[in-house]
């Protein structure tokens, strides 16, 4: 270390010359501030009372516009021709001629001769108010009955005795504007004398103040020779202690430098500027792909490696590092960065992940935070052996899960609902391949409406899955699809879609597509599952018909959860009719008509026996093959009595949903507005629950009779008494989804 060269009474001398010489260019500095504000000021004054004097002169010329306008209004209503023209000119010269007036009177903004907003100066010389005062008496009143002129029925009575007020006042008001124009020059003139004085008062101070600046320097040159030769005097005999010092220190930083290329750890220290140390360990250029550290800013660092919010977070953490009022104990429990992913381009193009684990401890002195102490180390292969333990113990409960929720399901039925699940999902993974979703991101991609078309046929394959899980008691699926069918639900309720926005519903699909896999393994691991008991103690035995077993044991349970009683009279159907093809669609038409029954139309027990309706309500369905002509059509019917539909509701559900405005909705026929009812997204539910509200099962209806099969839907209700629904579609399995 070097010893500090004592103090001298030269030394003294040259800060008091230097705190002179600084006291005196202050002053100067000052001075020359003034002076420019100064001339800024004259200047803008200048601008604006030459503003003024210009729009002095235009008040002349807008009262002889006025004057002119109010004749050519006279001989237009003489003629019979056209007045707007004239009344237009009159009003536009009334208008700007008032707005001039008075901001000459309050001092405030006007559109100037080029239409910009010009600020005018308040008039104060008493010539000058008094000249507008005089204007302003004149004025009103003209005022007043010019506007009397402005009417789409004047007269020509009204028109010439307003004509005749302002030809015998033009000549006053013409003369106070030439009056005001005079004081506002006088005013301007005044001003600048008053600057100009001060002007030159700066300026002498200026040349004062810098030539006793210049006499300071002089006499501190010449005791400085003698301060020189004092100095280097002292030099040399300090540099042979330096000498010593120095070969202490390269024998320090040997051994600094030896540990700093050793150690396994990312190693710097950073100032309260967060200027990272010129010393660091050689492992930290490795961490950060970067090769020379020393002088960068941290925080530069930072925001190459984080998202912009954490970022933001680890900035606010690091200043409080350096706030010496916040105890290091608690910072350090709240470091935002104790383990984080980042990011780094490799050969290949793409990107390789790492996770890093950042230490922070405070370097004090003089009880001021100096420095901080930064350790950064490598824990992705720490990090990926825990996520992978994660993932190992997620599949076990998940799998633990989808065991018990097909342990009362017989082996039929089972691999049945995982059949028609998968094919769900292939109508899921064919509505958006991936060669689709990379068009939509780019230029010329799939438009929105074809997106979100898309997206509602995904939520109707989704929604049926759920409704076949529901109908075996499937829990985990029936979670599972509904959850995907929220996260459906949010994408189309944004306002504007992209092609990368689909990418979390091809996760989605993914990801249930791997349970269903894993189902089918338990299932086959545990071998022939014959009729096991259902939940409460009761076996589930082979339904007679493989349709209406499913139905009506899903109807009683939804009945539950809703607080409803319900009988299905099915007498009237035999899936015998169906061709084996068309018998899954059907159960999914009838599971998707019993849900949509029960929650929206059935009412509670109380409310059924208030309006002397059975407490238990009665669902009927019934269904027939009829050929004609060799085409085989199947017609079928299901009809509840319940409330039937709610028709003020679903009106006020089509506006909000954007499908037509409120006075189509009202002019709209029941009939009409009926159709709203199979619309994607629309539910009359006061609230979203796993069997209703979000408008998908009607849909799927739609789609399946409509779309897929080619068939009819007829619509039948008598509100507070029944609904009905009649569908027809032909048997020929062509339009069957694969």
């Amino acid at each position: 270390m070097s010893t500090p060269l004592p103090d001298s009474s030269s030394q003294r001398g040259t800060r008091s010359y230097l705190g002179l010489l600084g006291l005196l260019m202050g002053l100067v500095v000052l001075i020359l501030g003034a002076v420019f504000v100064l001339a800024y000021q004259a200047a803008q004054r200048s601008s604006q009372y030459a503003a003024a004097v210009n729009l002095a002169g235009r008040q002349r010329m807008l009262s002889q516009r006025l004057t002119k306008g109010l004749y050519e209004l006279q001989s237009a209503v003489e003629e019979g021709s056209s007045i707007l023209a004239p009344q237009d000119e009159v009003r536009r010269s009334s208008e700007l001629f008032d707005q001039t007036l008075n901001a000459f009177s309050d001092g405030s903004q006007v559109r100037g001769t080029d239409n910009a907003m010009v600020q005018l100066p308040r008039v104060a010389l008493p010539e000058g108010v008094k000249a507008l005062s005089r204007a302003h008496e004149i004025w009103s009143p003209l005022s007043e009955k010019v506007k009397t002129v402005l009417t789409p029925n004047v007269t020509l009575p009204a028109i010439t005795a307003v004509s005749s007020y302002a030809t015998d006042v033009n000549l006053t008001l013409l003369a106070q504007m030439d009056q005001l124009t005079t004081a506002v020059q006088r005013e301007l003139a005044l001003k600048d004398r008053t600057t100009n004085l001060l002007l030159a008062v700066g300026g002498g101070l200026f040349f004062v103040l810098i030539g006793a600046g210049f006499f300071l320097l002089f006499r501190r040159v010449k005791a400085g020779e003698k301060d020189v030769q004092e100095f280097t005097d002292r030099l040399t005999a300090s540099n042979a202690q330096l000498t010593a010092s120095s070969l202490n220190l390269a024998a320090a930083k040997e051994d600094t430098d030896l540990i700093l290329t050793t150690v396994r750890q990312g190693m710097l220290l950073v100032d309260a500027q967060f200027r990272i140390g010129a010393q660091y360990s050689t492992e930290l250029t490795r961490l950060l792909h970067l090769d020379d550290l020393s002088g960068m800013n941290f925080l530069s660092v930072l925001q190459r490696l984080l998202p912009e919010r954490m970022f933001l977070t680890a900035r606010d953490y690091l200043n409080l590092l350096f706030d010496p009022t916040k105890k290091e104990k608690q910072l350090l429990k709240i470091n935002p960065l104790s383990q984080i992913e980042v990011s780094f381009p490799n050969q290949n193009g793409g990107f390789e992940n790492y996770f890093f684990e950042f230490a922070f401890r405070r370097i004090l002195k003089d009880k001021k935070v100096d420095r901080l102490f930064i350790s950064i180390r490598d824990v992705t292969s720490q990090v990926r052996l825990e996520m992978r333990l994660r993932a190992e113990e997620a599949k076990k409960e998940r799998q633990f899960e989808i065991l018990l929720s097909i342990l009362h399901v017989d082996r039929p039925a089972l691999q049945e609902f995982l059949q028609l699940s998968r094919k769900e999902l292939e109508r899921v993974n064919d509505t958006f391949k991936m060669e689709d979703l990379a068009r939509a991101q780019g230029t010329g991609g799939v438009p929105e409406v074809s997106l979100r078309e898309k997206l509602r046929g995904v939520y109707a394959a989704i929604h049926n899955v759920k409704g076949n899980a529901a109908a075996l008691s499937l829990t985990h699926f029936e979670k599972t699809a509904h959850e995907f069918e929220g996260e459906v639900k949010k994408l189309l309720d944004r306002p504007q879609l992209a092609g990368e926005d689909l990418l979390s519903v091809v996760v989605r699909q993914s990801e249930f597509r791997q349970a269903l896999d894993e189902a089918g393994e338990l299932a086959d691991r545990l071998g022939t599952l014959g009729p096991q008991a259902r939940p409460g103690g009761v076996t589930a035995a082979a339904p007679a018909d493989p349709v209406l077993g499913v139905v009506s044991s899903f109807a009683q349970a939804t009945a539950l959860r809703a607080g409803r009683r319900v009988k299905v009279d099915a007498s009237e159907f035999r899936s015998a009719d169906l061709p084996e093809s068309h018998r899954g669609v059907v159960r999914d038409l009838l599971l998707q008509l019993v849900r949509n029954s029960i929650v929206h139309g059935i009412e509670e027990p109380s409310r059924r026996t208030a309006t002397h309706k059975p407490a238990e309500a009665l669902i009927c369905i019934s269904g027939r093959r009829e050929d004609r002509g060799g085409d085989a059509t199947f017609r079928l019917h299901f009809a509840d009595d319940g409330a039937g539909l709610d028709f003020p509701r679903i009106r006020a559900r089509a506006v909000e949903a954007g499908l037509a405005t409120k006075e189509q909705v009202e002019a709209m026929s029941n009939d009409e507005v009926t159709g709203f009812i199979f619309a994607s997204g629309l539910s009359t539910a006061q609230e979203t629950s796993v069997d209703a509200g979000r408008g998908a099962g009607l849909d799927l209806v739609r789609r399946r009779v409509m779309d897929d099969l080619g068939g009819e839907i007829e619509v039948a209700c008598e509100p507070g008494r029944s609904l009905a629904f009649t569908l027809s579609f032909p048997l020929q399995p062509v339009g069957l989804p694969a």
